[in-house]
């Protein structure tokens, strides 16, 4: 099965980490006992993020992680990553995005 497919239908909590409309956002959801951290770039220019876990302290711990991001290229593959903690930062590619799975 593919991650899409697996993604949860309904969410326990969700919290905007940071954003503006139209340029890009930074979002948290729950789901039992896993968290998602996503962002998704609004715009033709890659953009660097921070991203603010203070909201989410779950999430700092080093726990199975996976981080998906966009492929490299101008293709439509994905990037997946085990990663030990969410960073800190995180450049996303032009209309681009990325997602951490904290489990």
């Amino acid at each position: 099965r593919g991650f899409l497919s697996e993604l949860p239908a309904a969410w326990d909590d969700t919290l905007l980490l940071g954003g503006y409309p139209g340029d890009y956002v930074v979002m948290a959801r729950k789901n039992g006992n896993e968290w998602y951290i996503c962002g998704i770039n609004g715009n033709d220019a890659p953009r660097e993020i921070t991203i603010d876990t203070d909201r989410v302290p779950e999430v700092k711990n080093g726990r199975g992680m996976t981080l998906i991001t966009d492929g490299p290229g101008k293709d439509k593959s994905w990037r997946i990553s085990e990663i030990e903690k969410v960073p800190s930062s995180i450049i996303m590619k032009p209309r681009g995005g990325f997602i951490i799975r904290v489990k």
